[in-house]
């Protein structure tokens, strides 16, 4: 065991420091980090670090290319791991106890992988920067989020986060992916990505499964130019199971079951934009309806919407809305509705049955063409009865 601060400086670029197990103790009478690596592309490989008075380990902003391989970091007065430096791998590390972020990087090209993160004060991964990777990394018990990326280009890919106080994972900058992953029991949304800043050409959050939201949707996107949400699956949400607004984005092959605490709102998918599309999904059991939808020109096909305490498909606003080869049962509310503003929606080969209204079109211009209707509501000029 080494009492001591340790800092590798910048004249030794390119140093790797390997140790077999040695444990260096930056706790109390000490201060400052325990490690401290000021050299670009110095290795740091095995060593464990216990406490530290400041964080555990500080990589400057001077030590550019610099890794972590199969460091271990119990316990720091702040983050466990703060990186200023670019391009910074970190790999099969594992902290834990640490009052601040688990790893909290505020430079890009950020790399972590296979790594284990536990009981932290702050964030899991906070990172500040563009490119940034984060890969195969568990997150369990983090007061902030599992993981939260600011900057473009991020990827965030085959994590488990559980035991969280906000979202499990957050990533606000354009071209986002969010891919692979496990969340359960978080405070906040489950995913939740905004590529809204004003230069966003799309992001993807995809084949993840959520669990156990506590106080938010299971996914929540919000783009301005296109994004899709696509294969997920989403079990008790708070409120929405997928939310999903911006012109062109897409809800495609998701399953959202049983979410959603009000039924005036909190639907298992709700989605807002020109030109999105809702499609292929399976929704039952949620407190708000099944699928809603508003925007000009939007398409809601071949989704099987069930079992809800409110209505099955409900089409919001706007033009040109097209509603094809869509189930919808067994809701509280109504099984298909058109509601009041919306113009010239087209119908074709839905099938609306065994509702407690099936149908209600209080929109101007709507078209059907081989649909199974149900039972109508003549809203004899008013709105339909929706959630």
């Amino acid at each position: 065991v080494y009492n001591e601060n340790v800092v590798i400086p910048a004249a030794k670029a390119g140093l790797e420091l390997r140790t077999r197990g040695a444990v260096l103790d930056g706790g109390l009478p000490l201060s400052g980090a325990a490690l401290t690596v000021e050299a670009a592309d110095a290795v740091v490989r095995a060593l464990k670090i216990r406490g530290g008075a400041d964080v555990a380990v500080r990589i400057d902003a001077s030590a550019t290319g610099a890794s972590l391989v199969g460091v271990s970091v119990a316990a720091a007065d702040d983050h466990c791991i703060e990186v200023a430096a670019a391009d910074v791998g970190i790999d099969n590390v594992r902290v834990s106890g640490c009052r601040g972020d688990g790893i909290h990087a505020t430079a890009g090209g950020l790399v972590v992988e296979s790594s284990r993160i536990e009981r932290v004060g702050g964030s899991g991964v906070a990172v500040t920067g563009a490119g940034a990777a984060v890969v195969g990394v568990s997150v369990d018990g983090a007061v902030g989020d599992g993981v939260n990326v600011t900057g473009d280009g991020a990827a965030v890919i085959d994590v488990r986060v559980v035991n969280v106080g906000g979202n499990g994972v957050a990533v606000t900058g354009d071209t986002a992916t969010v891919v692979d992953s496990r969340i359960e029991r978080s405070g906040d949304d489950g995913v939740a990505v905004d590529c809204t800043p004003g230069a966003c050409t799309g992001a993807d959050v995809v084949d993840n499964a959520v669990r156990s939201v506590l106080g938010g949707s299971g996914v929540s996107l919000l783009t301005d130019s296109g994004g899709g949400v696509v294969g997920n699956s989403v079990k008790l949400a708070t409120a929405d199971g997928i939310a999903a607004s911006g012109p062109g984005v897409s809800v495609d092959d998701n399953r959202v079951t049983d979410s959603g605490t009000t039924p005036d709102g909190d639907e298992c998918i709700d989605v807002d934009g020109a030109g999105a599309s809702v499609e292929v999904n399976q929704v039952e059991r949620c407190a708000g309806g099944g699928i809603a939808i508003a925007g000009d020109g939007v398409a809601v096909r071949d989704n099987e919407s069930a079992n809800t305490f409110g209505d099955g498909i409900d089409v919001e606003s706007g033009a040109g809305a097209t509603v094809a080869n869509n189930l919808s049962e067994l809701h509280s509310g109504v099984g298909l509705a058109i509601s009041q503003g919306v113009t010239t929606a087209s119908l074709s080969a839905n099938v609306v049955r065994r509702n407690a209204i099936d149908y209600c079109d209080a929109g101007a211009g709507t078209t059907t063409a081989g649909d199974d209707l149900g039972l109508e509501l003549d809203p004899m000029g008013a709105d339909c009865p929706t959630d």
